[in-house]
């Protein structure tokens, strides 16, 4: 099976707390790990205890209450009711964008190659 890693942000308070909680094992118990070892190992933990992470997780404000979600839900000042619209319009101009310097590229980089060969022809006194 292979390993595959993904990134995650964790607030400032919290990777502060899990860094001390981690001194505290190595200082108490000799015991030396990694944050990312120390995260998974935790992440199993939950999954093992589901029923005391949900009780945890129905503590925590909804994510309707969250500002943020309230942003995107009702955008301000966008002129579009939808934000997800005009973010998937943003994504495909800048993937055609991408794609035209792309091929833009690849068209000088063919010219400058073919003018390269055919100063080395003149050079050499051949025709191509």
């Amino acid at each position: 099976m292979v390993n595959l890693t993904v990134s995650i942000k964790l607030e400032d308070v919290k990777k502060e707390k899990v860094n001390r909680f981690l001194a505290s094992i190595l200082l108490d118990e000799g015991i030396k790990v990694t944050m990312q070892e120390a995260v998974g190992l935790m992440i199993d933990y939950a999954l093992e205890n589901k029923d005391e992470i949900v009780k945890k997780l129905r503590e925590l404000p909804s994510l309707e209450q969250d500002p943020a979600w309230k942003a995107l839900e009702s955008p301000k000042h966008w002129g579009v009711k939808d934000s997800s619209r005009s973010i998937d319009e943003f994504v495909l101009d800048v993937k055609l964008l991408l794609r035209s310097l792309l091929i833009r590229a690849y068209l000088w980089l063919c010219g400058m190659r073919m003018m390269s060969s055919m100063r080395e022809a003149k050079s050499s006194g051949s025709r191509l």
